[in-house]
C-alpha cells in the first residue's frame, strides 16, 4: 500500500462543515417563515382577524426546548470526544508499540528484520482495517499488500478482522519470544501495548453499536416543528411586521441545533463533521513507516564503538 500521508489526502473544507444536516431542515424553517409571513399580511394588509395566543406559553416551552435540545447536543458531543480520545489513544498505542518492536525485540538472527517489518506492515494493516470496520467499509481494503498471502486468506473468514490482525501479531510475538528474542519482561510491555489496542476499538465498537435512542431525535423534532410552526400565532401582536424575520431566526436557531445534534451523534460516518479517521490512520501509517525506516539510521550503529558518548548521553 503506498503510504497515505496526510499532506496527500483531499483537505477537510471548513466552509462546509455544517452542510450535511442543515439542508434537511431548511424546508421547516421556510415553512414557518412562510406562515409567519402569511399571518402578518392577513392581519395587517388583509385587516382580518387572527386568532393570537399569549406570548408566555411560548416562552415556558421554549425554554424548556432549549434544555432539552442542549441536554441531546451535550449528549451527542460526549459521545464524539469520547470516539476523537480513543482514536487518539491508538494513534499513541502504535507509535509506542512500533517503537518497542524495533527495541524490546533484540536477536542476531537475520530474520530479525523482516520479522519487525512484518510485524509494524500489520500494525498499519490494522489501522485500515479498523477504520473501515467502523465505517461499515471493507475491513480488507489494502490488507493484500501489507501482510502474508496465508494470513490474509485466513482474514477473510474471520468476522471481526481488526481483532483478527492483533491475534496474528499476537501470535508472531509468541513466535519470538519462543525464539528467545523477546525477554519475559518485554513480552509483557508488548501485549500490555495490544491490550490498549482493543480496548480502543472495544470503546470505539460500543460507541457505534449505541447510537442514542431514536426517541430522543422523533421528540425533539415534534416539539421543535410544533413550537416554530406556532410560533408566529403567539409574538404576532407585539412583533407586528417583524413576524417572519423573529420566527425565521428562531426556527433556524432550533431546527439548527437539532440538526447539529444528529449530525454529531455518530462520528464515525463519511460526513463533514465526522471524525475524520482517513487522516488518523494516514497518520499512524506514516509514523510507523518512519520508525521503520529509521532502524538503518547510522546514530544507531554508533554508541557501541564510542562508549563514551554512550555513557554522556545516560546522563540525560
Amino acid at each position: 500500500m503506498t503510504p497515505l500521508a496526510p499532506s496527500n489526502l483531499p483537505p477537510i473544507d471548513r466552509n462546509n462543515d455544517f452542510s450535511s444536516k442543515l439542508p434537511q431542515a431548511w424546508p421547516r424553517i421556510l415553512a414557518a417563515t412562510a406562515i409567519g409571513l402569511v399571518v402578518s399580511l392577513i392581519r395587517y394588509e388583509g385587516h382580518w382577524a387572527i386568532p393570537t395566543v399569549s406570548p408566555v406559553p411560548f416562552t415556558i416551552l421554549g425554554v424548556a426546548i432549549s434544555i432539552f435540545l442542549g441536554f441531546r447536543n451535550n449528549t451527542a458531543y460526549n459521545r464524539f470526544w469520547e470516539a476523537r480520545t480513543l482514536w487518539g489513544t491508538h494513534i499513541n498505542s502504535s507509535r509506542s508499540f512500533a517503537r518497542q518492536v524495533m527495541t524490546l525485540v533484540v536477536s542476531d538472527d537475520k530474520a530479525l528484520r523482516p520479522f519487525q517489518e512484518d510485524v509494524i506492515m500489520a500494525t498499519i494493516a490494522y489501522a485500515h482495517s479498523f477504520k473501515n470496520h467502523l465505517q461499515n467499509d471493507d475491513p480488507m481494503d489494502g490488507i493484500e499488500k501489507l501482510m502474508l498471502p496465508h494470513e490474509v486468506e485466513w482474514l477473510r473468514t474471520q468476522d471481526n478482522v481488526p481483532i483478527a490482525i492483533l491475534h496474528v501479531i499476537g501470535r508472531r510475538l509468541a513466535f519470538a519470544r519462543d525464539a528467545g528474542w523477546i525477554a519475559g519482561s518485554a513480552t509483557i510491555v508488548l501485549e500490555g501495548t495490544l491490550t490498549e489496542l482493543t480496548a480502543v476499538q472495544g470503546g470505539c465498537e460500543r460507541i457505534k453499536n449505541t447510537p442514542v435512542p431514536q426517541t430522543y431525535t422523533i421528540l425533539s423534532r415534534l416539539i421543535t416543528t410544533f413550537f416554530c410552526m406556532l410560533l408566529p400565532f403567539g409574538i404576532l401582536n407585539e412583533a407586528t411586521w417583524l413576524t417572519p424575520i423573529v420566527t425565521f431566526l428562531v426556527a433556524y436557531a432550533f431546527f439548527g441545533l437539532d440538526a447539529l445534534g444528529e449530525e454529531v451523534t455518530e462520528p464515525f460516518g463519511h460526513d463533514p463533521n465526522d471524525l475524520p479517521l482517513e487522516r488518523y490512520a494516514a497518520t499512524i501509517e506514516t509514523n510507523l513507516r518512519q520508525i521503520l525506516s529509521d532502524r538503518d539510521h547510522p546514530e544507531f550503529h554508533t554508541p557501541l564503538e564510542r562508549p563514551q558518548i554512550l555513557r554522556e548521553r545516560a546522563l540525560f
